[in-house]
């Protein structure tokens, strides 16, 4: 079959030619629909989340497939065989059935993308009606996600911040009240700016960056506030936090993979609702498997959309 291949880690992947996946104990084999790339799987690639798996292997993450005549999502990978291919392994016990009227492309953007940002603000954080909210990298995928789904849940105000100012734009009817266009070190500016479209700050703050941009929207949180940070970015692995910054506050995390099933089960189906009325909508930008390359070289950027790969 053809697949998108890493035959070391730190090198870049290649489409060629892969072995077949066979069924084994508990796994089945399926056909891939649309598949997703994410942040992740350029760190698995780079070797950033450890190499214990033997190389060569099929890069992916998730997949709407084909299974059994049905479509449904797959959120992990059996390697070698993962996502950016023909088929894949995948564990029927679970897959998520998906309404076979809707686009794969767009069940996707309930995945990877969509869990850290649906969950950390409902369940995490517990967004309660009528908060203000900070959306930290608003114009990623998840961060998109995030704009809408803090709206959705009931916030009463919403900023998007992030760097591409066109993106934070379209945000604007996509559940962002304002938007803040952010530097890189997280200024004094940039705290002002954040207080300023929040009108006096934040109770809640959605971070999927760290570093410097994190700790400039908790100098813009009112007492009392929290933070809920899901992620690292900006590329920093420490963040300097002023103590009178944090003191009153509470900082909250949350990882994909954590979650029971069945929370991940109920997000999901509740943000793919939305998605059908329209209400939550995520730029998205397919690639034929044979163009992975460029998609590939996309995500090592900051694509402000969800790639998506298309095996046929």
């Amino acid at each position: 079959m053809r697949a998108f291949v890493l035959r070391d880690y730190g090198a870049a992947p290649q489409i060629e030619e892969f072995s077949d996946p066979r069924p084994v104990p508990g796994l089945l084999e399926a056909e891939v629909l649309a598949a997703g790339l994410n942040p992740v799987d350029v760190a698995i690639a780079e070797g950033h989340l450890g190499t214990a798996n033997p190389v060569p292997l099929v890069l992916g993450n998730e997949a709407v497939v084909a299974l059994d005549g049905r479509a449904v999502y797959s959120h992990r990978a059996r390697p070698p065989f993962g996502t950016f291919a023909e088929r894949t392994l995948v564990d029927p016990r679970e897959v998520i059935e998906v309404p076979a009227e809707m686009d794969p492309a767009t069940v996707l953007i309930a995945g990877i993308s969509g869990q850290p940002a649906w969950i950390p603000l409902e369940t995490t954080a517990r967004l309660q009606p009528g908060e203000t909210v900070i959306v930290l990298g608003a114009t990623g995928a998840a961060g998109q996600v995030a704009t809408q789904a803090a709206k959705l849940l009931g916030a009463g105000w919403v900023v998007a911040a992030g760097r591409d100012e066109a993106t934070l734009e379209s945000l604007r009817g996509r559940g962002a009240d304002e938007i803040v266009v952010l530097g890189d070190d997280g200024t004094d500016e940039d705290v002002a700016a954040l207080l300023d479209a929040s009108r006096g700050g934040a109770d809640l703050v959605y971070d999927p960056l760290w570093g410097p941009p994190f700790v400039a929207a908790l100098r813009a949180t009112k007492p009392g506030g929290r933070t809920v940070g899901v992620g690292r970015s900006a590329g920093r692995l420490a963040a300097t936090i002023p103590y009178l910054a944090l003191r009153g506050k509470t900082m909250l995390t949350y990882r994909n993979g954590e979650a029971p099933h069945e929370v991940v089960v109920a997000a999901f189906n509740r943000m793919l609702t939305h998605a059908a009325a329209g209400e939550l909508v995520v730029d998205i930008e397919e690639f034929p498997l044979e163009q992975a390359t460029r998609a590939w070289q996309l995500q090592h950027g900051a694509p402000h959309r969800k790639l998506v790969l298309r095996p046929s």
